[in-house]
């Protein structure tokens, strides 16, 4: 994202659309590449204003075509993998315990969000309550303040599930998924390294 050549963040987004290309996700990845394409072609167009509000949400279009590569991973680990999964293929490679346990409640819990997300659109619907631009501020409160109380609550659940399932427990951790870092691994690993440094050199030498 923060790479100031904008060839770099188009080599990520290569590299994970070619994951899903591998995965055979391609209702995903058409959707994915049609997003990125208007986002693209929106900040462009809104760089040409010389209105500071344009020019700001221009920005914003900008950082989420630079954050897409990472948005298609998140969707692959969240909807293609058991948060288990996952958790066992870290402890395979040795990632720190404390960032393994900050992204498995992560991941469970971003799936949580969108659905209490959608009961709060269907409570304010049944309601009567819309959400109107002109008054923005006060529908985003609508929005905003019962997911905050959802939060908390949450946030109690998944720490006393945790618990139950020992994730206090200083001992290494089995699993049921049998997931090692293979030969197959190593050579994309190798391959998106040795691409990545081939696209900084290739950017100096111009």
């Amino acid at each position: 994202m923060f790479a100031h050549d904008r060839w770099i963040p188009l080599y990520f987004f290569v590299v994970s659309s070619l994951f899903l290309l591998y995965m055979k996700k391609y209702k995903r990845l058409c959707k994915t590449i049609v997003i990125t394409i208007l986002f693209y072609f929106g900040e462009q167009l809104l760089m040409l204003s010389n209105v500071e509000v344009m020019q700001f949400v221009s920005m914003l279009f900008m950082m989420v075509v630079r954050l897409m590569p990472t948005y298609i991973v998140a969707l692959i680990l969240i909807y293609d993998y058991q948060p288990s999964e996952v958790i066992s293929a870290l402890q395979s490679i040795h990632v720190p315990r404390a960032f393994i346990i900050a992204l498995s409640i992560t991941l469970r819990y971003i799936p949580t969000f969108f659905r209490e997300l959608r009961y709060i659109n269907e409570s304010m619907r049944l309601r009567g309550i819309h959400f109107e631009i002109k008054n923005i501020v006060k529908s985003f409160g609508y929005f905003v303040v019962p997911q905050l109380f959802r939060c908390l609550i949450l946030a109690d659940e998944l720490t006393s599930a945790g618990l139950c399932k020992g994730i206090d427990c200083t001992e290494r951790r089995t699993s049921y998924y049998n997931i090692r870092f293979g030969m197959k691994d190593a050579l994309v690993t190798i391959a998106i390294c040795l691409g990545l440094v081939g696209e900084m050199l290739w950017i100096r030498i111009l």
